[in-house]
């Protein structure tokens, strides 16, 4: 069966949903790396500052019509792992999804939605911890390559 997968801008009517799942998404790698900069360890008012803030671009992903998830572009500032966005550009700064719905290409569906709808988009960027290898992978895409060829996972 197909799955339907949208996106829309987040109202803070999602928040509440939001925080619990992306507690239960970010909880896995908490129980096992005890960071402090989990997003396990964050409530509510940590979506609500993204909401809120004109430099982010947050949407709600659903799923056959129910919320799923979770994410947010930056699209000013600096980050750990660049210098400056430029006009144009994003950076994929959290995405998270419903573990029991993870691995069904909902997060890949949800991102191509998202990099379409973000206004004067030429390029976009991603950067993963590979926390098995301890290093970190920075992608920066054109977001015309997204929209022709979609994303592929990396999942291990």
């Amino acid at each position: 069966m197909k799955l339907s997968v949208e996106i829309r801008k987040m109202t803070h009517d999602d928040v509440e949903i939001l925080s619990s799942i992306q507690k239960q998404a970010f909880l896995p790698l908490y129980e096992r790396y005890h960071d402090a900069g989990n997003p396990f360890l964050r409530g509510p008012e940590d979506i609500l500052t993204r909401l809120d803030n004109p430099i982010f671009q947050p949407f709600t992903i659903l799923c056959d019509g129910a919320i799923v998830g979770g994410l947010w572009y930056r699209s000013q500032g600096k980050g750990l792992f660049f210098q400056n966005l430029e006009p144009g550009e994003y950076y994929l700064q959290r995405m998270f999804i419903l573990p029991e719905k993870q691995g069904r290409k909902i997060a890949q569906k949800a991102i191509k939605l998202a990099e379409e709808s973000l206004e004067g988009a030429n390029a976009s960027m991603w950067i993963f911890p590979l926390i098995w290898k301890r290093t970190v992978v920075a992608t920066r895409l054109p977001v015309t390559r997204i929209r022709e060829q979609g994303l592929r996972s990396n999942r291990v």
